[in-house]
Formats: C-alpha cells, sequence, structure tokens
C-alpha cells in the first residue's frame, strides 16, 4: 500500500498524553484519489524508568474544518507494543476489518487516539520529532483541538489509493419565461461557479451522483 509518513523518522523527545487528553495525526489524501485506509502504525515510548503506558482508545476521524471532527469508524482499546526490548516500538493497528467503513474515502482525514480509561498509569507516551517540518499533528486538552506546534509525532497510515475521474458541468441557467440569468451562483457538491453574461457556467464536479444548485438574486 501506500503509505503516509508526516515525520522524518528520528526520535528526539517523546511525549506524555494524560489522561482526558488525545492526539491525532492529519491524513491528506491526495487530490483526485479517494484510498481504502488499512493499518495505522503510532508509535509509542516506555522504559524502566516509570514511563509505561496504558492503553489507550483509537479513532479516525473525519476532517471539520482542519481539525478532528466526527468518528468514521466506531473507537477502539488498543495496548502499544512499546516495550522494554524495544521501547520506541511502532503499534500496528489493523483496520481491514473496518473496509465497510474505511474505503471510498475522500478528503483528509485523521488518525490517533484519546486517553479516557482509568488505567493503572493515568497516561500514554509518544515519541516525536523535534523541531518538526510538516504541522499535521494536533492534541486535545479535553475541549479542544489545536496544532502541536513545531513538533511531528510519529503516527503513520497505509492505504490503497483509487484515483478517481472527476466530471464536467456545464449549462445555462435560464428564468421561466427562457431569459439567461447572469451572475447566479451554481453549486455541484463542494464545487461552484458563476454564470457569466450569456447565464453558461461549467465546473469540474466530484465523482458520483450529484444535485445541481442554482442561487440567483430577486428569483426564489
Amino acid at each position: 500500500g501506500t503509505h503516509f509518513i508526516y515525520d522524518n523518522g528520528v526520535v528526539d523527545f517523546y511525549t506524555v498524553i494524560n489522561e482526558g487528553t488525545g492526539v491525532a495525526e492529519k491524513i491528506i489524501n491526495p487530490p483526485g484519489n479517494q484510498l481504502n485506509l488499512a493499518y495505522a502504525l503510532i508509535r509509542n515510548y516506555t522504559d524502566q524508568s516509570g514511563q509505561d503506558n496504558d492503553d489507550f482508545e483509537f479513532h479516525v476521524w473525519a476532517d471539520n474544518n482542519g481539525v478532528p471532527g466526527e468518528d468514521i469508524i466506531d473507537p477502539f482499546v488498543v495496548t502499544p507494543e512499546a516495550s522494554y526490548e524495544n521501547t520506541s516500538a511502532m503499534t500496528r493497528i489493523d483496520l481491514r476489518p473496518y473496509a465497510d467503513e474505511l474505503n471510498n474515502i475522500q478528503g483528509n482525514f485523521y488518525i490517533g487516539f484519546l486517553v479516557n480509561q482509568q488505567g493503572e498509569f493515568g497516561k500514554v507516551h509518544c515519541t516525536l520529532t523535534d523541531p518538526g517540518n510538516f504541522s499535521n499533528s494536533y492534541s486535545w486538552n479535553g475541549a479542544e483541538w489545536a496544532m502541536l506546534e513545531g513538533k511531528d509525532l510519529h503516527f503513520r497510515a497505509v492505504a490503497e489509493l483509487i484515483e478517481v475521474s472527476t466530471g464536467m458541468v456545464e449549462g445555462t441557467v435560464t428564468d421561466i419565461n427562457g431569459d439567461t440569468i447572469q451572475g447566479a451562483s451554481v453549486f455541484v457538491g463542494t464545487a461552484e461557479a458563476t454564470t457569466d453574461e450569456n447565464g453558461y457556467y461549467s465546473l469540474v464536479a466530484d465523482p458520483g451522483v450529484q444535485d445541481v444548485l442554482v442561487h440567483a438574486d430577486s428569483y426564489i
């Protein structure tokens, strides 16, 4: 599959995610593609000095204006794979059983976790690169999401990329008398156009069945 990596792979430090908080990584879906999400990889950290981990609640979130939004799948509990023998191991999360929800994803999304359990340690550790270069990592303080400024978490995704075809939609907007309307706004899914002096518009729409909506001043 295609690996989505937004870090340089160097473990500079680790960060502590305490109970009631969380972290996420934005996965950027390339334009003109949809994807089937198969795996998530989250690099945790532990050592014998007491940096142990609780289990965490793994999530895949839809995008909500640049931060994690609604859950795409029901969250589930994951046990970090970091051990005293491999202190910064990648925790591998198989998402193929969730193919019904995670196939044909369009647009950006987020992978990550919350620490909601009443665990023995009350925290989970993750590795990071500092300073970072990608600005794709986010933190949840229990009330809102914010970018993890200057730091890159080692969270990765593996997916099958599928190229999709966009379509040209064009036409002419007229009133009930057949007269063309200039300056009307035309919406097809997320695409938008404005009619010219002849009432003509054209736009490139996302794949799938779409409604064409038209708005013009002084018209109902």
